[in-house]
C-alpha cells in the first residue's frame, strides 16, 4: 500500500515538472501567430543587420584614397576639398607665372559646375613662396576652391613629374592617374571624368542638394528638404555689413519659406558656440553651420568676401551668387530664373 502511494507521489511530481517544458515546446502549435511574429522580428533583425554592415561598408569606401590624403593637408583658405568626390584634379599654379594668370579666372568660374556635378573636386596647390600673395591670386579671381600652400601637398600614388606650371593631374578617388598636363586640361573636366554637360550643370539629380544637406551637422535647425532653391548666406558677427543685413534677412524667412526656399546661415565664426550665438542674438529661425560641415553640397562655395550669398536650386546648380544683399532681390532672382528655364524646355 505503502509503495503504491509512494509510486503515485512520484508519478505526479514528474507529471508536474514535465508540463512546463511540454508547453514549452507546444508554443509553437498553439500559438502560430506568435511563432510567425517572432519569426519576422528575427528576419528584420538580420536584414536590418545587413544593411548596418553595408552602410558601414559604403562609409568605409567613401573615404577614398585621394579624399583621405587631402583631408590631412594643410589649408590657406576655410574652403576644404569634398571627401566623397569621385574625382580629383590637382592644380600647380603662381600668382607670377604669365599663362597661370591667364587661364585662372576661367577656373575659378567653372569650379562652382564641378561642385554641382557632385562627384568632382579640385585643389589649388600654390608655388607661391610668399603665402600671402598665394591667398590674393585666388581671391582677385574670386577662386573658391581649397588652397594648399607651397610644399605642403602631401604624397599622392601614381603622382606625375611636374615640368612646369600651370600643370594639373586628374585622379579617380581610389588614386588611379586618369590624365595629366598644361593646366587648360581643367577646363575639359568633363571629358576626363565622362560627366555630361547637363550633369556637370546640376541636373543629375533632383534631390541633390537634399540628400547633401541630410549629412550635415547643423548648429541649429534642420533645413527643408524639398525645397526648389537654397540660399547660402555666408556672414559672421565680426562683420559691420554682415549685422547690419542680418534683421533684413530674419523679416525676409517667413516669406522665402512660403515659397520653398530654404535658407542656410553659414557662420563665419572661430567656434561653433560662438557660431550658435550669432543667430540666436537676431532671433533668427533658420538653419545654420559652420563653414566646413558645408564642404561637398553640390553648388556651394566658399565666400570670397562678406556678406556673401549664393543662390542654386535644388540640384545643386548656381542660380546667382553675390554679396549679401542679392536675398533681399530673390523674388527677381527666382522669378527670371523659372523663366529662363521655362524657355529653355
Amino acid at each position: 500500500m505503502k509503495r503504491s502511494i509512494f509510486l503515485s507521489t512520484l508519478m505526479l511530481a514528474l507529471c508536474a515538472w514535465a508540463l512546463p517544458l511540454t508547453a514549452t515546446a507546444q508554443d509553437d502549435r498553439f500559438f502560430p501567430e506568435e511563432s510567425t511574429s517572432k519569426s519576422k522580428m528575427s528576419k528584420k533583425k538580420a536584414k536590418d543587420k545587413k544593411k548596418k554592415k553595408s552602410a558601414e561598408a559604403e562609409d568605409k569606401a567613401e573615404a577614398s584614397v585621394i579624399g583621405s590624403a587631402l583631408a590631412e593637408a594643410t589649408y590657406l583658405t576655410d574652403a576644404r576639398p569634398n571627401p566623397h568626390a569621385k574625382y580629383y584634379i590637382i592644380l600647380h599654379s603662381a600668382s607670377w607665372c604669365p599663362p597661370c594668370r591667364k587661364e585662372m579666372p576661367k577656373i575659378a568660374e567653372e569650379y562652382p559646375n564641378m561642385l554641382a556635378s557632385g562627384k568632382v573636386e579640385l585643389v589649388l596647390a600654390s608655388a607661391d613662396r610668399e603665402e600671402q600673395k598665394a591667398l590674393e591670386f585666388v581671391n582677385s579671381n574670386n577662386g573658391t576652391f581649397p588652397v594648399i600652400p607651397k610644399g605642403a601637398l602631401p604624397q599622392l600614388p601614381n603622382a606625375p613629374q611636374i615640368p612646369g606650371i600651370p600643370f594639373a593631374s586628374i585622379y579617380k578617388a581610389d588614386g588611379t592617374l586618369v590624365t595629366s598636363g598644361h593646366g587648360s586640361i581643367v577646363m575639359n573636366w568633363r571629358e576626363h571624368t565622362k560627366t555630361p554637360a547637363g550633369a556637370a550643370a546640376g541636373e543629375s539629380s533632383e534631390t541633390a542638394v537634399a540628400d547633401a544637406l541630410k549629412k550635415v551637422k547643423f548648429l541649429q535647425g534642420k533645413p527643408a528638404l524639398k525645397a526648389d532653391y537654397y540660399i547660402f548666406l555666408h556672414s559672421g558677427s565680426w562683420c559691420g555689413p554682415c549685422r547690419a543685413l542680418m534683421p533684413k534677412v530674419v523679416d525676409e524667412y517667413k516669406k522665402l519659406k512660403r515659397k520653398k526656399i530654404e535658407l542656410i546661415l553659414v557662420c563665419a565664426e572661430k567656434t561653433e558656440e560662438e557660431g550658435k550665438e550669432y543667430p540666436k542674438h537676431y532671433k533668427a529661425k533658420f538653419p545654420a553651420a559652420m563653414p566646413a560641415a558645408m564642404n561637398g553640397i553640390p553648388g556651394y562655395v566658399t565666400a570670397p568676401s562678406y556678406p556673401h550669398a549664393i543662390i542654386v536650386d535644388k540640384t545643386g546648380r548656381l542660380v546667382e551668387r553675390g554679396h549679401g544683399q542679392i536675398i533681399l532681390n530673390w523674388k527677381d532672382i527666382i522669378k527670371k530664373d523659372k523663366a529662363e528655364n521655362t524657355e529653355n524646355e
